[in-house]
């Protein structure tokens, strides 16, 4: 199966659609990044041949997805050229979107440069799928043929969500941010968006929500632990601002601030670690000058000028 994994993965977009089932069968066969169980039928319904390659869809449904390489798998080699160079592309919205996916999703973006044009260029070929309507007609007539047409809306929209999940998967991974990418976005980019920032979100959140309980129980760690926890928020809250751009960090700041001012203001006034507090004060000036957080600029300014700023 890593025999197969290699030659699809040699094709790229070439690879013809009555092989895809195959080469999404064998990743899961072989332990490699391979598609979701949604990924897999769809591969299976826009493919020939359903009734002799459904038990190979069954088996590799079956078979337990790895969501990361495993560490006894080698890297394959490198083509000449550069592996992230793209053939000739279909010019059909659907098989052009399944084979700039085919090729992206499977590989490590870090390793590949996924840059930004080049994510973009998906998230576009995603959009103008759902906007066409090419995956449901496509999906329509194949359920009618197997019987189950009632049935192809709720399969439609859950591979459209599984598209976004993995194009919210590789902005992440890669560190390149889809706001932006594609003016004005479609559907499916936004949803994507909505991935990344949710699953942002929640991180800082809960680092932030960390710190204020232990503010608030007042359970003190030796002061480098302390800076290396104000240094983890930090990190994590400028990622996400990063990939989810100044809404995400409007909506971030608000949370952020309340911890770490009252870390800081513990820190200062019982503990003495002056140290640690006043660049905390200082970076939340500066942030909240960024996002245009009056209330929160005019305490800081206050904080920094009693603090001796």
């Amino acid at each position: 199966w890593r025999r197969v994994v290699e030659l699809a993965d040699a094709r790229g977009p070439a690879l013809p659609a009555s092989a895809r089932l195959l080469a999404g069968a064998a990743a899961r066969f072989a332990g490699t990044h391979s598609p979701t169980d949604t990924g897999l039928w769809i591969l299976w319904l826009l493919s020939p041949g359903h009734k002799d390659s459904r038990p190979l869809l069954e088996r590799a449904i079956a078979t337990p997805r790895v969501l990361h390489r495993r560490p006894d798998l080698e890297e394959a080699p490198a083509r000449g050229g550069g592996v992230d160079e793209l053939g000739p592309l279909p010019s059909e919205p659907l098989p052009r979107a399944l084979a700039l996916h085919a090729h992206w999703i499977a590989r490590d973006p870090l390793h590949l440069r996924l840059v930004p044009s080049r994510l973009g260029d998906l998230c576009r070929a995603w959009d103008e799928v759902h906007r066409s309507g090419a995956a449901r007609r496509q999906a329509e007539a194949r359920a009618a043929r197997l019987g189950i047409l009632g049935q192809a809306e709720a399969i439609v929209e859950r591979f459209h969500d599984e598209v976004a999940a993995d194009l919210a998967d590789l902005s992440l991974r890669s560190g390149v941010a889809i706001a932006g990418l594609v003016d004005p976005p479609g559907e499916l980019s936004q949803r994507a968006i909505f991935r990344v920032r949710s699953q942002l979100l929640e991180g800082v959140e809960e680092l932030a929500e960390t710190m204020e309980s232990r503010t608030v129980d007042k359970r003190a760690l030796p002061a480098v632990e302390e800076w290396r926890a104000w240094s983890e928020l930090r990190r994590r809250y400028e990622r996400a601002g990063a990939l989810g751009g100044l809404d995400l960090r409007r909506l971030m700041f608000p949370q952020v601030h309340r911890s770490a001012c009252n870390f800081a203001v513990w820190l200062w006034n019982e503990r003495k670690e002056t140290g640690i507090a006043k660049p905390i004060f200082r970076w939340l000036l500066t942030e909240a000058e960024a996002v245009g957080d009056e209330a929160a600029i005019d305490l800081q300014r206050r904080n920094l000028g009693v603090k001796g700023g």
